[in-house]
């Protein structure tokens, strides 16, 4: 059954690599030249690579990085990428058949779900506009999936009480998914991914909510009308609660019982057997004992919504995931590798431990201001690396202190945490199969640790199985 909900995605072109000759401006004009004469090049990528004069690496931020610095820098990679960029606006994504294609995939879904009618805009109702947002999908080894276009009401025009009222909607924590992925590989237990094709389409709205029709599909007939919706539609404040409704009330009537601690985890249990399900906005997790239920649950999933069945468990919201014999390993190795590219650290010298021994975190430190903005970007990317990397959470939770007003000391101790990285590309998390599960904790505190304010620190870690942390060659 799971084979038969699997879809065909087309395979990625070859990708582009970046060239590093020293003659880069000859071998970006010859580029630019064979752009130019491509039929199928949209007009906003021809005006990218024209004005492609972008500056230096960013500085003082390796030993490696005086070498690549320059005033007047034009990087080639620009030239890698730009057949893969997402485009900003209808006007430059309409040449592209890859975007048409996934733009009129869109509307299919609306139209098959019923979500809005043509009608005339009532007097002294608000309208709300439209756009379309542009996203593609990759695979975890960076190729592209496949291309997305989403069609986004502009929710900031909304007013409380008239177009919206409730608009939380509950999402499911890290810590959550790590358990059913340790409880899968402890019971030797398949982990099935799913995803919801525009599933804040099957919301039902309780508001009355007219919107723009949607750029570049309105007829001449009808250009003047607007759209009642019926349905949630993406960008509506209160679009991820209606969905969230939606599809609680489908698990429930399933069997399922919702975690009184996490509204995301859902468990059905049939006798002996045991199903398990954890909700991401519209990515499910679904897991249990008995192969044959799990399939039944995926066809009625198929059948109420339009779900895309990805396989098992193998790239789930930047984290990799891997079946081996034994258990079941979980790491961010593309996504650490992306960050030591993007931050210019690719080529910076390992060490072996996230924090120099003594190291003190204080405020003092930052009579010497850095740049806050990014400073905040470069510890906030960390902070998401910290789910399959326990090692570097304590220089991280430090770090992330002094986000309001960082100084060049605390600049240091974040490179320093990016050159362990380096070093320790292959380590992972493993979930071992045991045959008796048992409490693992590890607790620690200190004395007056923080230097500003003499508070003591003190935590705990419990685990439920076994989990080593080991490097793979």
């Amino acid at each position: 059954m799971a084979e038969h909900l699997q879809q065909n995605v087309a395979e990625n072109e070859h990708e582009i690599q970046p060239t590093h000759d020293v003659h880069i401006e000859d071998v970006l004009h010859n580029e630019r030249m064979a752009i130019e004469r491509s039929q199928t090049m949209p007009r906003w990528l021809k005006q990218t690579l024209q004005d492609s004069k972008l500056s230096g690496p960013l500085l003082g931020k390796t030993r490696s990085s005086s070498r690549h610095a320059s005033s007047n820098f034009v990087d080639y990679s620009i030239v890698a990428i730009a057949c893969n960029e997402e485009p900003l606006t209808f006007e430059d994504a309409c040449d592209d058949p890859h975007w048409m294609s996934a733009m009129q995939s869109e509307m299919d879904s609306i139209h098959k779900n019923g979500t809005w009618e043509l009608c005339e805009l009532p007097k002294g109702k608000n309208v709300i506009g439209t756009k379309w947002v542009y996203k593609i999908k990759r695979k975890s080894d960076g190729s592209i999936d496949r291309y997305k276009a989403r069609l986004v009401a502009k929710g900031y025009a909304q007013q409380y009480g008239i177009d919206y009222e409730e608009t939380f909607a509950p999402t499911s924590r890290m810590t959550t998914i790590r358990t059913v992925v340790a409880l899968a590989a402890q019971r030797g237990w398949k982990v099935h991914q799913l995803d919801i094709k525009t599933a804040f389409l099957n919301g039902d709205l309780q508001e009355e909510v007219y919107v723009k029709q949607p750029p570049g599909f309105a007829t001449k007939e009808t250009e003047h009308m607007v759209c009642r919706l019926h349905k949630a539609l993406y960008g509506l404040k209160q679009a991820p609660r209606a969905w969230y409704e939606k599809i609680h009330k489908h698990l429930i009537a399933l069997g399922f019982t919702c975690s009184p601690i996490e509204s995301t985890l859902y468990v059905r249990k049939d006798g002996a057997d045991l199903l398990v399900l954890v909700l991401y906005v519209d990515d499910i997790l679904l897991t249990g004992s008995c192969d044959a239920k799990l399939d039944f649950l995926m066809a009625d999933l198929q059948h109420t919504f339009e779900v895309t069945y990805l396989g098992l468990l193998s790239y789930y919201l930047g984290i990799q995931f891997v079946s081996v014999e034994g258990g079941m390993v979980m790491h961010q190795g593309k996504y650490v590798e992306k960050l030591l590219q993007r931050f210019d650290f690719e080529d910076c010298k390992p060490v072996s431990t996230p924090v120099e021994t003594g190291f003190r975190f204080s405020v003092e430190d930052s009579s010497d201001a850095f740049d806050t903005s990014l400073y905040q970007q470069v510890v906030g990317c960390l902070i998401y690396a910290c789910n399959t990397r326990p090692d570097i959470q304590y220089a991280v939770s430090q770090l992330s202190r002094f986000m309001h007003s960082p100084g060049t000391k605390h600049w240091q101790a974040v490179k320093r945490v990016f050159r362990y990285l380096r070093g320790t590309l292959s380590l992972v998390l493993f979930y071992g199969r045991d045959t008796q599960p048992c409490l693992h904790a590890f607790t620690d505190s200190d004395w007056a640790g923080c230097y500003d304010t003499r508070v003591s620190t003190s935590g705990n870690c419990p685990f439920p199985w076994k989990l080593m942390y080991i490097l793979v060659e």
